[in-house]
């Protein structure tokens, strides 16, 4: 299986697909900056063609924690 169908099925359970080696689980999301975030102590870059779905998926899940 490769990382691109297991970001497919694994999409709507939380997990997000941030670089081309990385699928991560957005609950353990700890901070982010410009171009990584902190995830349980790693320090995971965003790849520039994963960040506009990355920022878009983010501003969505503070939305919905504000109301």
């Amino acid at each position: 299986m490769t990382i691109n169908e297991l970001s497919t099925r694994l999409r709507h359970k939380g997990f997000l697909r941030i670089h081309r080696s990385f699928l991560i689980n957005t609950s353990w999301i700890i901070a982010v900056n410009n171009d990584a975030i902190l995830l349980s102590g790693f320090k995971i870059p965003v790849g520039r063609s994963y960040k506009k779905e990355f920022d878009d998926v983010l501003k969505k899940f503070y939305a919905k924690r504000l109301f």
